[in-house]
């Protein structure tokens, strides 16, 4: 099997193959392996870089608003993200 239909086989199972798909393929070395646990690393290091962009929303959106509390709820998020 080819690294590529390993990894179409291994999104084929999530909920949303093709995002899975591109979201791996996009990572260095999803196409030099065909090792399940290696591509299972690769959506680990996916969602860390993606979870890690989710904090720069609430300022973003804090910047669009005049209102107090929803500036003071967007600060609650930057907290916790």
């Amino acid at each position: 099997m080819t690294p590529s239909a390993s990894l179409e086989a291994v999104c084929s199972v999530t909920r949303y193959p093709s995002s899975c798909f591109s979201s791996i393929a996009s990572q260095a070395g999803a196409f030099n392996t065909t090792d399940p646990e290696m591509f299972f690393k690769l959506s680990l290091s996916v969602a860390i870089n993606e979870t890690s962009k989710l904090s720069e929303i609430p300022s973003k959106l804090k910047e669009k608003t005049d209102d107090a509390q929803v500036k003071d709820a967007l600060t609650v998020c930057e907290t916790v993200f």
